[in-house]
């Protein structure tokens, strides 16, 4: 039982930091910009197989998708305040 609410609450935790970070312009078609109340470590750009497109090291809240084909990705951003975020986005 304590391991369960362990989980539920460290889901809420990654809720929260969900709706604190917005992404822009989305559908994109080259630049999409991230905000976020921590300072951002890096970001992966994921497509729907699952492959990294994009690993991006760095603190940039600009990431370049130009060259990704069309689709939904799911961009997994790396804060560093250790807290890892999904927002999902679709590529023009």
């Amino acid at each position: 039982l304590h391991t369960a609410y362990r989980r539920q609450r460290q889901m809420c935790i990654r809720d929260r930091d969900n709706l604190e970070i917005s992404i822009y312009p989305n559908p994109a078609t080259d630049i999409i910009t991230i905000k976020t109340p921590t300072r951002i470590k890096g970001i992966k750009a994921i497509n729907i197989l699952g492959q990294v497109t994009i690993d991006q090291n760095g603190p940039s809240e600009k990431l370049n998708v130009s060259s990704l084909k069309s689709g939904i990705y799911i961009l997994k951003i790396m804060q560093e305040s250790g807290s890892i975020a999904t927002k999902r986005f679709i590529k023009k």
